[in-house]
Parts: structure tokens; sequence; C-alpha cells
């Protein structure tokens, strides 16, 4: 008899990613697949990866045939690059601003990634959205919240989401992964009070 569970479904370009883990009568499994919703399309990525067959490790993104992920050790989150051999498994990060990171979500463009609803250590109230150069594994921060963000949205090439300055309050924010083009969109609450925007909001093609 099997057990097996499917997780951490997640898109990465033309494909989307997801986990299976469990048992079976020949042992414990523990893969990360790919597919483009077809037979031919669908592949374990543990094959082309053996990293990804360590429990410890969680695939974040898959960008031109290498893959990104992330490990816990010794309480600190740390972020990895392979294209599946030895000499190129290589950690690129494992802090912004000399603090550990605690936890992010992913987001793949062209030349880069953003990576959002970033903590650092133990501080919660503080989320950071940041970018991750391909070509020169530079890693920038582009916006500081003073409170969670509470809703992510992609829409075409651009992250839509709430953030919290003293000035402005909570309000709608968008970035295309640099600096000049991150910004809030409008002081939709006029003054320091919160406009909510809650997990209801969808993306549809280049609107939400």
């Amino acid at each position: 008899e099997s057990t097996l569970m499917y997780e951490y479904l997640n898109t990465s370009g033309d494909y989307f990613t997801f986990q299976i883990t469990g048992a079976t009568a020949e042992g414990s499994i523990n893969e990360w697949w790919k597919s483009d919703g077809t037979l031919s399309g669908t592949e374990n990525l543990n094959e082309t990866f053996p990293v990804l067959s360590d429990p410890f490790n969680r695939l974040e993104l898959l960008i031109d045939g290498d893959v990104f992920y992330s490990r816990y050790e010794n309480g600190v989150k740390e972020f990895w690059r392979t294209d599946g051999s030895t000499e190129g498994t290589q950690k690129i990060f494992d802090a912004i601003n000399g603090e550990s990171v605690s936890s992010a979500n992913f987001l793949p463009m062209d030349s880069h990634f953003i990576f959002y609803g970033i903590t650092l250590g133990n501080d919660y109230e503080t989320i950071y959205v940041a970018s991750f150069n391909l070509g020169t594994e530079e890693v920038e921060v582009l916006s500081v919240s003073n409170s969670h963000s509470t809703f992510y949205c992609q829409a075409g090439d651009k992250l839509f989401m709430t953030m919290k300055d003293v000035t402005h309050g909570r309000e709608l924010w968008v970035t295309d992964g640099t600096a000049s083009g991150t910004y809030m969109v409008r002081d939709i609450a006029v003054g320091d009070e919160d406009v909510l925007i809650g997990g209801s909001g969808q993306c549809i093609g280049n609107d939400f």
C-alpha cells in the first residue's frame, strides 16, 4: 500500500513544479517533478538534479535549465543554485544586509527573479521585497514594509502587493524587479490610513 502526498505546486516559466512525498512498499519517496501539462513534458527532476533527493532541500524555481532551491542549515535558510553537477552547485546567498532570511516567496523574471514576503530573523513585522540578478548574482532590496504584506499578485511582468510605510499607511505597490520600477501605485486611502486588499484579488493577463 502506498501513501503519497502532492505538495508545493508552483509555476516556474513554462512549467509547473510539485513535490511527491510519502511511502511505498519499496521505501520512502521524496521527489520533485516538473510538467508542461503533457505526458512527454512531465519528468522527475531528481534524476537530473540529485540534490533535490535531500529532504531538507526545497525547490523554489526552475530557470533556463538551472534549479534554485532553499535549505535550512544550522537554523539559517540558505539559497542555492545548481545545474545538476557537483561543480555547478553553489550557495548564492543566505542573508540580506547581514541578517539571515527566515522565509520568502519567489517569482521568475527575464534576467532576474523577485523574492518577496521576506522576513529576516524573527522580525515578522518588517517585510522585504528584493531582486536577484541571474548574471551578477547580486541581491538588491527593492522595498521595505513596516508590517506584513497581505496581497501578492503577478500581472504580466509585474508583481502587485500591499506595502506599508509611516507616510502612506498600507497601500498598493508594484515592482518589475528593479529599483526604479518599484513604487506605490496610488495613495488610495489618503494620508497614513490603511487600504485593505484581501486575498480574493485575481490577476488576469496584465490586469487584476
